[in-house]
């Protein structure tokens, strides 16, 4: 996503990424970044044919943008559900995995 951002304004892939972060540039940050969400889409909904699948959790940072579960949903035509806290996962997963 940093890079299509980048690439698309001519930015550095710094500049691309705390520009991508920053909550007020979301208008001119998700039309963009949009084919990027697309392909992710794609690559889940080849990766669950032939499952009963009646629900997607999306986690992580590319899910704070507001757009991003309506683009996974219509796109794979699944309900696609973006937890109240969908940073937690990342730090949730190092902790339970980090009990050597």
């Amino acid at each position: 996503m940093t890079l299509a951002l980048a690439g698309y304004y001519g930015m550095s892939f710094e500049e691309g990424e705390e520009y991508k972060i920053s909550r007020e540039n979301e208008e001119n940050v998700f039309p963009v970044i949009k084919p990027v969400v697309e392909k992710m889409a794609s690559i889940i909904r080849n990766y669950i044919q032939g499952y009963d699948v009646d629900c997607i959790y999306v986690v992580g940072g590319a899910c704070c943008f507001e757009k991003f579960s309506d683009v996974f949903e219509q796109y794979i035509g699944v309900r696609t559900v973006k937890p109240a806290a969908p940073l937690l996962v990342t730090p949730l997963g190092i902790a339970m995995n980090s009990r050597e």
